[in-house]
């Protein structure tokens, strides 16, 4: 040691080593206590660097756990923390998140948590090494809110559940709105494969004003179909509130014969956009439906309301087929649909 430049450690130093392989204290260290004085050393040191490992993955499962609760991506964290901007976290920026979660941690727990996430031990943290360790102990952290949102819709789908009647079924006290406990029971019937984080972050983005419950309109905005959400975001128009809307149309108006006989995919595209408008589905009744969809005002369909209400629910129709289709419910050749041949065909 001296060679290297170090003073030796005087006796009064070493004594308490000597010790500590002298374990039945006869001055003399025999090779059976060395090897277990050695022992001792490394179970300790075993154990206490599990005990830093599994404090650092509590530590990251917590920081995965905020990352997916709050509907943000381990991208928008990583950018926050890189005060510097140059693609990489040093230890003193990732302490900023670590310390956060764990302000009493120990050096060593630290180090070992900067360790599970700088994996190529070059010093840095690189996006690619801070998303890996956050998906280590959250496998759905970087599946984007939207997509667990469409995850959700598909389960709807799947079921064949309406989205209107499962609202109804969830809202259990009627208020017209579902509360986070409503939610979540409501989320638990599905059967999804969706942690509680990952319910609470579709929650709040299913919550647009974030007061803290879900309102039909949200409910709908997100799991409707294209034309219920037009339809749950769309305000009265002017002369609906200045008038009332107008009365039910007689029989003879309704269920007056087809003009023409419809083919097979004509009949196909009507019957699926008259399933999804009907009351059960849209939460209104026909005329209303009718009056909301019509975006100028002017008492009738025109071309470009009817392919708009036609591609929302088909955009695989080409421009000629929707146009043979309106011609099908415009059967006064008029160029625009009135409500009476609105309601005869699609009421």
């Amino acid at each position: 040691m001296e060679s290297a430049g170090h003073s030796a450690p005087s006796p009064a130093v070493l004594m308490p080593v000597f010790n500590y392989f002298d374990a039945n204290a006869d001055g003399t260290v025999s090779i059976q206590e060395f090897a277990a004085a050695v022992s001792r050393y490394n179970t300790r040191q075993v154990l206490k660097q599990d005990l830093d490992n599994k404090i650092a993955q509590e530590v990251i499962e917590r920081i995965a756990r905020s990352v997916v609760r709050t509907g943000h991506r381990p991208q928008d964290l990583f950018g926050t923390l890189d005060r510097d901007q140059n693609g990489r976290l040093s230890r003193v920026e990732l302490e900023l998140v670590i310390l956060g979660f764990q302000p009493d941690l120990a050096l060593s727990e630290r180090e070992a948590v900067f360790a599970r996430f700088d994996f190529d031990g070059s010093g840095l943290v690189d996006l690619r090494e801070f998303c890996a360790a956050l998906q280590s102990v959250s496998d759905s952290i970087l599946v984007a809110v939207e997509e667990k949102v469409r995850l959700i819709g598909r389960e709807f789908q799947h079921k064949a559940l309406d989205i209107h009647d499962s609202f109804v079924a969830f809202d259990r006290n009627g208020d017209g709105q579902l509360s986070r406990e409503e939610w979540l029971r409501a989320m638990s019937v599905l059967d999804l494969p969706l942690s509680m984080d990952d319910l609470e972050a579709v929650f709040s983005h299913v919550d647009r004003n974030q007061d803290g419950v879900v309102s039909i309109s949200e409910f709908l905005q997100l799991f409707g179909s294209p034309v219920a959400r037009a339809l749950s975001v769309l305000t009265p128009y002017p002369s609906l509130l200045r008038t009332p809307v107008a009365p039910p149309l007689p029989p003879t108006c309704v269920y007056q014969p087809l003009h023409g006989v419809e083919s097979f995919w004509e009949k196909e595209a009507l019957d699926l956009v008259k399933s999804c408008l009907s009351v059960q589905r849209s939460g209104l009744g026909i005329v209303e439906v009718f009056r909301r969809l019509d975006i100028d005002n002017s008492e009738t369909m025109t071309s470009y309301e009817f392919h708009r209400l036609l591609t929302s629910y088909r955009p695989d129709l080409t421009s000629p087929q929707v146009d043979q289709l309106f011609s099908k419910v415009n059967i006064s050749r008029s160029g625009a649909i009135t409500l009476s041949e609105f309601v005869r065909r699609l009421g």
